[in-house]
């Protein structure tokens, strides 16, 4: 009786587990809200960093050149990080730019460009 019932019980996980199936599906791309079209480094981005990141004293390479953001891939190791300090409210420890502002269109281009993978484009 025992030796049936092990016969048994191997038979049906030998069916479990060969009518189990994997399929390998390619990661299907994020959805980015509000960002209707794909937003461009060097069009979009860049003359931002240009007027409200890389000013004396903060992000042009005064405070090292790891910090200088008018090289490309300084500011693309680090768009994660500006994207959750920009969309920071004002005042909040952290909150980018430190001096003066951008606009609320300018917040959603940098966001817009980070969700869409941070490309030089």
């Amino acid at each position: 009786m025992n030796i049936k019932m092990l016969a048994c019980a191997v038979c049906l996980s030998a069916i479990a587990i060969t009518s189990c199936e994997y399929n390998d599906l390619p990661e299907p791309p994020p959805e980015v809200e509000g960002c209707p079209e794909p937003i461009s480094f060097e069009n979009d981005i860049e003359p931002i960093i240009n007027s409200s990141c890389a000013l004396s004293g903060c992000h042009n390479g005064d405070n090292g050149a790891d910090k200088n953001w008018t090289v490309f891939s300084n500011f693309q190791s680090k768009r994660e990080s500006v994207k959750d300090r920009i969309n920071r409210p004002p005042g909040t420890p952290g909150h980018m730019p430190a001096q003066g502002s951008i606009t609320p269109a300018e917040i959603e281009a940098i966001t817009c460009w980070v969700d869409q993978g941070g490309l030089d484009n």
